[in-house]
């Protein structure tokens, strides 16, 4: 039987693997962050998107033109007449505008009762990437997608 056994790592191995570590940590944290940023500024777009279309079906489902999206500068609500069913903030540094077909901006953006939105352009910005990203609602059927170029076609 030993009494004097050397299993197990002593504290100086212990602190070289935590410093090396920690280095490692210091030099991929920025892109990360960065990173999740991308994830949070595309996620509320395709939230937004999803949002829109869930609209267009309640609307399409009711036959009611009762239904519409109220924007603000950082978040947006769904509504029924003057309801509102869902608020939705958008993440740190993203910014929101509403353009229709015509060219006009407005912050609130009808469902007819056969469903589709009137027709445009959201813009989302990220001020922090520097980053557009386009939900573009067609003239004709209504179709609902998300762009990361702008284009006058909708």
């Amino acid at each position: 039987m030993r009494i004097n056994s050397r299993d197990g790592f002593t504290m100086v191995e212990i602190v070289i693997v935590l410093c090396i570590f920690s280095i490692l940590l210091a030099v991929t944290l920025p892109s990360l962050q960065k990173k999740i940023t991308e994830y949070r500024f595309e996620g509320a777009a395709r939230q937004l998107v999803a949002d829109i279309k869930y609209l267009q079906q309640k609307a399409l489902a009711e036959s009611s033109g009762d239904y519409n999206i109220k924007f603000y500068n950082n978040y947006y609500q769904l509504n029924k007449s003057t309801k509102t069913i869902k608020k939705v903030q958008l993440p740190a540094n993203t910014k929101l505008e509403y353009f229709t077909s015509n060219g006009g901006s407005y912050d609130i953006m009808g469902i007819s009762a056969r469903g589709t939105a009137t027709p445009g352009t959201i813009t989302l910005y990220q001020s922090e990437l520097k980053k557009n990203l386009y939900i573009k609602i067609a003239v004709t059927t209504g179709r609902v997608r998300l762009s990361s170029t702008y284009d006058s076609d909708l």
